[in-house]
Order: structure tokens, then C-alpha cells, then sequence
């Protein structure tokens, strides 16, 4: 290039937007950088407060959406879609990015019109969106604001009052106020520093608990190619019983396999080699397997199974979201008029609910034990759900053997917020890792990392239930709406004190 000839500039709200998808990807990816989330949208924010024209906000809301949603989904590729089929996440995250287009136009909108009440707004929009694209068939659970803060348990206690909701209207706020704030008066500075900081006091609450429960849990890295197939049944069971031998040295209560790991179908009735594994060991084995329920159309399920010491079978419970299309048979309409042209591989049916299931103990009354297969520990009301109907402990089996370390991570991060939420300690078991056992306040205790492993460990019991398993998230909308309706409420006073001629001062003669 030659000397005084200078690269055409980057317009503003676009290098904003590419600025925001690099902070939000950097936080929400689990990289360590979670902090960052709490700037993550000002520069996206303080473009539409600059150029508050709907068309060029939206435009710069979908290129952050598309450049967020594509690194979110970078994984996809690793879990074996190829030519044609890499259309699919590539769409999925154009179509995600719009939802960043409609946000930034609707406040782009408002800015124009009442420039504090845009910003008041602001966070609680964040969060409806994001609880909107989470719904459905095919929602996009993760990556939400409040799972940045995963990694950091001080922080994330207000979850058991309002959910990853309420962490990612708190985080979602600290950017609005930043950008709003920037020539407002002392009072209202004040004002947001209090409510941005209110919070804060969670982190300081008894973290203490008296009971433990002693878990086994295996991860045997089988990896994915041909893992189901009979010729290698024996060697991969040959390698979960080998590293139950020697996890079960610290003498647990329960063993946990990982999903699908006993790679043979359950069919109704007791499964003789199952029963006499837990026979052997003398201690109940949880384990992932595919169940066939007979009926007029013999369904497959992705299931979780309970074998007690006795070697008696139970159903601890199903997968409630299948991942679609890779697993879930077509459901709608679309789905099955796809499943037409092309090879659908998902066969398994959802089921209706998370699995409960009581486990008998040695030493200590029976403990009820809430179930969660991979995917539906990204759903904040299943692990509600469960402790509402009395589980005392939450076990989630996984296998990320096709989506790599990244995607593992990003699943094992999204665990530990259902355990804050609900109150209750969980044991995550991976096929291939990262294996965690964390406890009611989001901490990790234990951690096995990726690759061939497997240990014992204690697990503190359930603390109380906490607000958010009976408020659900009418505290964040109540928290949410307090801004723009103090605000409003404000502007109101004000207009009626104008409105009032003024009153004359009588004098005396």
C-alpha cells in the first residue's frame, strides 16, 4: 500500500457490534473471561444511543448476532455434519442473530423518543429475548448472559432467587447504566450504583452443610465412532468395570455410569449382566442406557437406570429433550416433511418429565434423587420441577464425545447454575469429561478432567429450597419492570407539578 493512501474506516455501529460479539463470545465460552460480560453490550449500546435509527441499530444487532451465535455454534462441525448438512448451523445462527437485530432496532426506537426510559428498558428486553429464543423444539437454551458467571460462585448466588434470568438482567444492567449514565446527574448515578450493587450482599450468605453422600463416578472416554456397535460391546464394558473397580475402593454410595453407556436396549423386566454388576460391587449403578417401552408402537428412549445392590432394575428416568434431529424423532410438522428427503437419524422419543427415583442408603434414610440427561440440564424448570417433588440430590450423565472440549465445557458451566437454583448438589458424569461434583452453591468440590477416569467423592446434601424453585421468575420481571416504572412514575410527578399554576403569595397591607 502506498504512503497516504489509508484503509477505508469501519463505520461505527458496525465495529461496535463486531465488539460486542467479541466480548459476549470471550465471556459466554467459559474461556475465564466471564467478567467481561458486564461490558459486553456497551458498545453495541452506546452506537444505538449515537445513531438511534431503527435500520442501521438492526443491522448492527444481527451483525453481532451472527457473529456471537456463529462462534457459540463453531462447535457443531465437530459433531459430524459435512457438506450439505454444515447449512444447518450456519442458518441456525443467522436465524439466532435476529433476535439481536429486533432488540437493538426496538431500542433504537425508544431512544428516539425517551432516551432514559430506552436504557430502563434495555436490560429487561435483553432477558425476554433471550428466554424467548430458548423455547420450542428448537430453542438455543445456552449462551445466555448469566451462565458467563459461572465460574465465579459469589456471584451467581442470586440465582436462587431469580435464575440465570436474574444474573443476566444484573449483568445486561451494568452495561445500560454505563452508557446511560454518561451525562446524567449525580442522584441518578447514585441511584443505579445502589441497584447494580444490590446483589452483592448473596455472596456473603452460609455456604455450610452438615451430611454428605459418597459418589462413584466413571468416565470411560469411549469415543464415538462405532461406540455402539456389538463387536465392541465387550471391550468398552471391560473398561467401565475396570474404573469401577477402582473408584469403588473409597467404598460409595451410589455409582454413576455416563449417557448410553451400557450399550445393550432395556427391554421391561431385569437385565441379568446389569443385575449382577451391581450385585458384584454391593452398591446401587446409575447408568445410561436406550430403553425400549413395549406397547402398540415399541418407543425408544434415551434413559437413566437404577440397579439396586440386589441386582432389581428401576427406571430413574428418560430424556426430556432429545437434540434435534441428531436424536429426536421428528416431531412437527416441518421435521417430519424433512425426515421425507432426507436420513433422519434420531429415534428416540422425549419424554414427558425428568425422572425421580429413590435411592436406598447403608447408614441414612433413602435419598430421592432427581435425574437429568445432558441436554435437559439446560432447562432451568426441570431441576425446579424436581426439587419441588422432593429430590434431594440432582444426577446429571452426559457424552459430548462427538462435540469436543469446548462444547463439554460450555454443558458443565450451564450444570452448575441448576444446582444454585434449585439448592440442590449435583454429580455431573461425562463420557469423556470434564466430570464434576458440585454443590448446592454452584462450587465445584471435585473435578475430573477429559480422558479415561474415574473417582469417589463426597458430596454435601440439599440445603432448603431456595425462592426460585417457588417463584420461578416473577422476581426478575418484578425486578426488571422497577426502572422504567420508577421512572415513569417520576416524568408523571414532574409533568402534573408544571401542569399547576402557581400559587400567589398573599401580602399584607
Amino acid at each position: 500500500m502506498s504512503r497516504g493512501v489509508r484503509p477505508p474506516a469501519l463505520p461505527e455501529p458496525w465495529f461496535s457490534a463486531a465488539l460486542s460479539a467479541g466480548l459476549l463470545s470471550a465471556a459466554t465460552s467459559q474461556l475465564g473471561l466471564g467478567l467481561l460480560a458486564f461490558i459486553a453490550l456497551v458498545p453495541l449500546l452506546r452506537a444505538i444511543d449515537d445513531d438511534p435509527r431503527p435500520w442501521r441499530a438492526a443491522a448492527a444487532g444481527w451483525l453481532c448476532g451472527a457473529l456471537f451465535f456463529g462462534v457459540a455454534l463453531a462447535w457443531v462441525p465437530l459433531a459430524g455434519f459435512r457438506g450439505v448438512l454444515l447449512a444447518v448451523p450456519i442458518a441456525y445462527a443467522l436465524v439466532l442473530a435476529s433476535s439481536l437485530a429486533i432488540y437493538a432496532a426496538a431500542l433504537a426506537w425508544l431512544r428516539r423518543r425517551d432516551r432514559a426510559l430506552c436504557f430502563a428498558i434495555a436490560p429487561l428486553l435483553w432477558v425476554a429475548l433471550e428466554y424467548a429464543r430458548s423455547q420450542g423444539t428448537l430453542g438455543y437454551p445456552w449462551h445466555h448472559l448469566g451462565y458467563a458467571l459461572a465460574g465465579h460462585p459469589p456471584l451467581i448466588q442470586l440465582a436462587s432467587i431469580g435464575g440465570v434470568p436474574a444474573l443476566s438482567l444484573w449483568i445486561a444492567g451494568v452495561s445500560s447504566a454505563l452508557v446511560a449514565l454518561r451525562h446524567a446527574p449525580r442522584r441518578a448515578v447514585a441511584l443505579a450504583a445502589a441497584l447494580i450493587a444490590a446483589p452483592l450482599p448473596l455472596a456473603m450468605r452460609d455456604t455450610t452443610a452438615a451430611d454428605t453422600i459418597s459418589i462413584a463416578a466413571v468416565q470411560p472416554n469411549v469415543q464415538a465412532p462405532g461406540r455402539s456397535e456389538d463387536a465392541r460391546f465387550r471391550a468398552n464394558l471391560a473398561t467401565l468395570l475396570e474404573l469401577t473397580d477402582e473408584a469403588t475402593r473409597a467404598g460409595p454410595e451410589l455409582i454413576v455410569w455416563p449417557e448410553s453407556a451400557y450399550e445393550r436396549s432395556i427391554r421391561n423386566g431385569p437385565d441379568p449382566l446389569l443385575g449382577a454388576i451391581a450385585h458384584h460391587y454391593g452398591t446401587p449403578l446409575l447408568t445410561g442406557a436406550w430403553r425400549v417401552a413395549s406397547g402398540a408402537r415399541p418407543a425408544l428412549y434415551n434413559s437413566a437406570i437404577l440397579v439396586d445392590r440386589s441386582g432389581g432394575i428401576a427406571v430413574a428416568g428418560d430424556k426430556v429433550h432429545p437434540v434435534p434431529f441428531y436424536e429426536a424423532t421428528p416431531a412437527t410438522f416441518v421435521e417430519q416433511f424433512a425426515a421425507r428427503f432426507v436420513a433422519w437419524p434420531g429415534r428416540f422419543r422425549p419424554a414427558e418429565r425428568p425422572g425421580l427415583v429413590w435411592l436406598e442408603r447403608r447408614a441414612a434414610p433413602p435419598l430421592a434423587v432427581g435425574v437429568l440427561i445432558c441436554l435437559d440440564s439446560s432447562y432451568p424448570g426441570l431441576a425446579r420441577e424436581l426439587r419441588a417433588r422432593g429430590a434431594r440430590l440432582l444426577v446429571e450423565i452426559s457424552n459430548e464425545s462427538l462435540t469436543g472440549e469446548w462444547s463439554a465445557d460450555q454443558h458443565a458451566h450451564v450444570s452448575r447454575l441448576r444446582a444454585v437454583e434449585s439448592g440442590l448438589p449435583m454429580v455431573r458424569v461425562a463420557n469423556v469429561g470434564p466430570t464434576e461434583w458440585i454443590d448446592a452453591y454452584g462450587r465445584v468440590v471435585a473435578r475430573l478432567g477429559n480422558g479415561e477416569t474415574a473417582a469417589t467423592r463426597k458430596l454435601p446434601v440439599a440445603i432448603e429450597p431456595p425462592p426460585y424453585v417457588y417463584l420461578g421468575d416473577a422476581p426478575t420481571l418484578a425486578a426488571g419492570l422497577l426502572p422504567p416504572l420508577l421512572l415513569l412514575r417520576g416524568r408523571r410527578a414532574v409533568a402534573r407539578k408544571r401542569s399547576q399554576p402557581p400559587q400567589r403569595k398573599e401580602t399584607r397591607s
